[in-house]
């Protein structure tokens, strides 16, 4: 029933219309800032961290004035391989869309984790913005072994400045699975984040600067906690973008968590990518 309704979602996105615009980006890169996959059975071994590729493909199509919809496919360290999808609804200066999420493609038990995502927002161009999301599993068969489930919330305002594009967002993931019937291990990951952007009319680049706190949990129960590892970190980052052409963009950034200011022997954490945007018509 899961994969019927996958294939009903992607024929109504897929239906022919006449192409408004649409965008079509790809990115790769590096994660060292983040839980080792690896360790999840060891006790004692949460702190360890692994550089991990993470990467990302994005289609993304405004068909009407009004609609709009979008694919993507990623790896992500927290919630790992997922493909989604999303619909939305564009209404004066309000904004709302309806999704879903597939996920566990890596997992030993190919059970294919499904998901709902929502999101509304509002906008006032050229003056202030504000929305949100939320995106959870679907309860199914979670408690067998091997299953898992993923939590998602994110929020994020802003507004703009003469040359200044100034903004402020939180997002709480959350990844929970099941080794046994009774024993879970669940990661986390909260990050607020504020950017200022800086561009300037008719110039093909744009410079965005970072800073913000994150906090990593990873935790096992049986019943009851058996072992707890919370890791808080400040963190700044910045990215940088160029319109190459009227079609083609390309963009790098990257983010250094602020804990090795504190320890002479401790390693450095970063995140850093890379990616192309490709447009049609021309921008």
């Amino acid at each position: 029933m899961k994969i019927k309704a996958l294939l009903v979602l992607c024929i109504l996105f897929f239906r022919p219309h006449p192409v408004c615009s649409w965008d079509f980006t790809v990115s790769g890169g590096a994660d060292y800032e983040s839980f080792s996959l690896d360790t999840e059975s060891k006790v004692g071994r949460f702190f360890t961290p692994k550089l991990v590729p993470v990467y990302s493909a994005e289609f993304k199509d405004d068909f009407a004035i009004e609609y709009d919809y979008k694919f993507r496919a990623e790896y992500d360290p927290i919630w790992r391989y997922v493909f989604s999808g999303d619909v939305g609804y564009s209404f004066e200066n309000m904004t709302a869309g309806l999704g879903f999420f597939v996920s566990d493609f890596d997992m030993e038990f190919l059970d294919l984790a499904v998901g709902l995502s929502g999101r509304a927002g509002f906008e006032f161009p050229g003056v202030f913005f504000a929305n949100a999301g939320v995106a959870s599993s679907l309860s199914g068969d979670y408690g067998k072994a091997g299953t898992s489930s993923r939590r998602l919330f994110n929020g994020k305002f802003g507004f703009w400045l003469p040359h200044l594009f100034i903004t402020f967002d939180f997002e709480a993931k959350e990844f929970t699975r099941k080794i046994t019937e009774t024993f879970d291990i669940r990661t986390s990951r909260t990050r607020y984040k504020s950017s200022i952007e800086i561009y300037s009319k008719n110039v093909p680049y744009r410079l965005r600067l970072d800073f913000g706190w994150r906090k990593m949990e990873r935790s096992m129960t049986d019943g009851y906690v058996i072992e707890y590892a919370p890791t808080e970190d400040f963190f700044a980052g910045a990215g940088f973008r160029a319109q190459a052409s009227k079609i083609f963009a390309w963009f790098v950034e990257g983010e250094i968590l602020l804990n090795m200011i504190n320890s002479r022997n401790s390693p450095i954490y970063y995140r850093a990518e890379a990616g192309v945007t490709f447009s049609y018509p021309e921008k």
